[in-house]
């Protein structure tokens, strides 16, 4: 009787780990939890950079109209120090923003699924008064690992594009 309680447990256990495990990588909280990773990052407190894993390479291509720039890492720290200085050169412009998350993809892997490659168009939209439109469009691909501290990023890939225009 013992030995099925355990066996019942056990596979209670399992279930709820898949369970939880598919609700963390759903294309809508990966696409929820990118939100509050930005606006902590926007908010450059001492989480801002919490998920970047050890393990962290980044690879970020910028092209604008007549620049091009790119940066490459695998030091979390020289990273989070990077996307902190570009977050407060957004902020300093004092500019209204709109953040949009499009064509989330997800594709969980490493039994017991706890890790996911993910695809996704980051839009930023943001306006300085009486200055120029700014549009940015981000193709990313991400690797998310799930640790005890939440979910972790591993690598990122970003292929990133600007513009911007007048406004009326």
């Amino acid at each position: 009787m013992k030995k099925w309680i355990i066996i019942i447990l056990i596979s209670l256990t399992a279930l709820s780990y898949a369970a939880y495990t598919k609700h963390i990588f759903a294309p809508s909280s990966v696409a929820n939890w990118l939100r509050i990773q930005n606006e902590k990052m926007m908010g450059g407190g001492d989480d801002a950079c919490a998920p970047l894993a050890k393990s962290l390479h980044i690879e970020v291509t910028h092209r604008a109209i007549d620049d091009m720039r790119h940066f490459s890492s695998s030091d979390p720290q020289q990273a989070c120090a990077a996307l902190k200085t570009k977050a407060a050169e957004i902020k300093k412009t004092n500019a209204s923003q709109q953040l949009r998350y499009e064509n989330v993809q997800v594709t969980r892997h490493g039994f017991p699924w706890n890790s996911a490659d993910v695809t996704y168009t980051e839009r930023l939209t943001f306006a300085p008064p009486d200055s120029y439109m700014i549009y940015v469009k981000s193709d990313n691909q991400a690797t998310l690992q799930l640790s005890w501290r939440g979910l972790q990023v591993t690598r990122l890939n970003s292929d990133t594009r600007s513009s911007w225009y007048p406004i009326p």
